[in-house]
C-alpha cells in the first residue's frame, strides 16, 4: 500500500548519494537543523514540528534510504545505522551543510548518534529521542532480559513475517515496540503511511546486524550539548539507549514528555516541540 507523490509536501527535492536516491525538503531561514525520522516513518514524520522550527531555522528533513517516496531496493543483508549514518553524511555534504543542530527519533536517533560519533565536529547540538542502542543492554542490570524478551516475542516474529511477506508484519512490530493495539488505533491515513514505509523496517528486521555496537568511550568524548527525550509511557526496550546515554554524555539534559509513549513527537507534539525549541534556542 503506497501513497502518491501528491501526498508529500510541495518543494520536495531528490539527490543521488552513496548509491541511493534520497528525497528531502529544506524550508525556513536561520541556523540549520537536520531532522532524522525513525523506523516505519518518512520525512513527513515532523509535520507538527515544521511550522515552529521553520520560523527560526533552516530545516532539512529527508526520508532515509528505504522510506517513501524513495524507491531504493534492499541490497544489503546487514543494513544498519552505520549505513544510514553514511547516507546522512553524504547528504549533508552534497547540500553544503556544516555545523548544524541534529535531531533524531528512534532509529533516526540511533543514526544521528552514530553520525555524531563518526563526525563529532559537525553537530552543533544533538537531540536524541529513545535510540535503540541494544548492544548497551549489558550496561544495565535488567537490560539483557529486556532485549532477550524483545527479540523473542517481537523482533524475531516480525522478521519471520517480513520474510514470508505477511501484510501484518508492520502491525506485529509496532504493537510490540510501542504497545498492544497501537496500530489498530491509528487513523487510516497514518496506517497507510506506515505500510508505505514497510520496506524500511523489512531492511532492518531481515538484517544480520540491525543494532550495531556503539563505542562507550566515543560517546563519552562527545563534547556537544545533548537533549535526551523520552515518553512517560514508553516501553522498557525503548529506554535502554537513553539510560546509558544519560550516564555517558557529558553535556546532556533529559526531558520526559508527558502523555506520550515512544512516539513523543506525534503523541504530544506541543510539549515535544516546546522542549526542542527551548533547547535549540539555548545553544
Amino acid at each position: 500500500m503506497t501513497e502518491p507523490m501528491s501526498a508529500f509536501p510541495d518543494g520536495l527535492e531528490r539527490v543521488a548519494v552513496n548509491g541511493v536516491e534520497l528525497h528531502y525538503l529544506i524550508a525556513g531561514e536561520g541556523d540549520p537543523v537536520v531532522l532524522v525520522h525513525g523506523g516505519g516513518d518518512d520525512l513527513r514524520y515532523w509535520e507538527a514540528q515544521m511550522p515552529a522550527l521553520t520560523e527560526r531555522y533552516r530545516v532539512l528533513t529527508y526520508s532515509r534510504r528505504h522510506s517513501a517516496p524513495n524507491d531504493n531496493p534492499i541490497v544489503s543483508s546487514s543494513h544498519s545505522a552505520r549505513e544510514e549514518a553514511d547516507d546522512l553524511g553524504k547528504l549533508v555534504d552534497a547540500l553544503g551543510l556544516d555545523r548544524f543542530h541534529l535531531v533524531g527519533h528512534s532509529y533516526g536517533a540511533f543514526t544521528a548518534l552514530v553520525f555524531a560519533v563518526e563526525l563529532p565536529t559537525l553537530p552543533r547540538t544533538l537531540t536524541l529521542c529513545e535510540p535503540p542502542v541494544l548492544s548497551w543492554a549489558v550496561e544495565l542490570p535488567d537490560g539483557e532480559e529486556i532485549v532477550r524478551d524483545f527479540t523473542t516475542k517481537i523482533w524475531k516474529p516480525a522478521a519471520a513475517a517480513f520474510r514470508r511477506q505477511d501484510p501484518d508484519a508492520m502491525q506485529v512490530l509496532l504493537d510490540g515496540i510501542i504497545g498492544d493495539g497501537f496500530f489498530a488505533a491509528l487513523p487510516e491515513e497514518m496506517r497507510v503511511r506506515i505500510l508505505g514505509n514497510a520496506r524500511d523496517m523489512e531492511a532492518l528486521c531481515t538484517s544480520a546486524d540491525p543494532f550495531p555496537p556503539v563505542s562507550l568511550d566515543a560517546v563519552r568524548e562527545l563534547d556537544v550539548p545533548a537533549l535526551l527525550l523520552t515518553g512517560e509511557r514508553t516501553t522498557p526496550i525503548n529506554t535502554i539507549g537513553l539510560r546509558v546515554l544519560e550516564r555517558l554524555l557529558p553535556r546532556r539534559e533529559v526531558r520526559v514528555i508527558p502523555e506520550a509513549s515512544h512516539e513523543v513527537f506525534v503523541e504530544n507534539p506541543s510539549a515535544s516541540t516546546r522542549e526542542l525549541l527551548a533547547f535549540l534556542s539555548a545553544h
